[in-house]
C-alpha cells in the first residue's frame, strides 16, 4: 500500500471531542501539564492532527 508508513516507534490515539474547544481546555488542565511534565523526556515529537467526518 503506498500511502501506508511505518512508524515503529510511535503511538497513535484516536479520540473523539465535543468540540475544538473542549479538547483546547483539556490539554490547558493540570493533569495533563503533569503528564507532559512526566513524559518530556521519553518523548521527542507529539502531532495533533483534528480530523473531520467526511459525511
Amino acid at each position: 500500500m503506498p500511502w501506508k508508513q511505518d512508524s515503529p516507534d510511535s503511538i497513535f490515539m484516536v479520540e473523539h471531542w465535543e468540540s475544538l474547544r473542549n479538547l483546547e481546555q483539556h490539554q490547558q488542565t493540570d493533569h495533563m501539564e503533569r503528564h507532559r511534565t512526566a513524559i518530556k523526556h521519553d518523548v521527542v515529537d507529539v502531532k495533533i492532527f483534528v480530523l473531520e467526518p467526511a459525511f
